[in-house]
């Protein structure tokens, strides 16, 4: 699996591109980047956009292993709003599965199979609670 590692949006967001065969090391990679760089701050809005990877060769232990590893630098990304962007169902599947393996309640997950419905999500999640009342949106399968 290849990465890019990115910042842009308004306001700033951590944008994650991924592409190829999905591997365990290297979401563990891709995470440890994020957190790791110097512009990553916990609890900034990230997007990750996975439309272009194929998670089809990911097992029930894999998943397991990546939620468990989230779990680990949990602390690190802090009350993060966080928009994934899947090419498929399969895929949709494994984000959640990973998500309730991680049980990292300060983070604010949403996915989608459209990435401006992704962004616009997190523009929302980052406005002041006033602008987002009413607005709260979940992902639809």
């Amino acid at each position: 699996m290849q990465f890019l590692l990115n910042f842009g949006l308004t306001p700033e967001a951590a944008i994650l591109t991924t592409s190829g065969v999905a591997r365990v090391e290297d979401f563990q990679e891709m995470s440890e980047a994020l957190v790791d760089h110097q512009r990553f701050q916990a609890g900034m809005p990230i997007l990750v956009d996975h439309t272009r990877l194929d998670a089809s060769v990911l097992t029930a232990t894999d998943i397991r292993a990546i939620g468990e590893f989230v779990a680990t630098i949990g602390g690190r990304l802090g009350p993060s709003s966080i928009a994934v962007v899947v090419p498929d169902k399969l895929t949709f599947g494994f984000v959640r599965m990973g998500e309730m393996r991680a049980n990292q309640p300060q983070l604010n997950v949403s996915i989608f199979y459209s990435l401006p419905e992704a962004v616009h999500w997190l523009q929302q999640q980052t406005q002041p609670p006033a602008a987002t009342a009413g607005n709260a949106r979940q992902a639809r399968l």
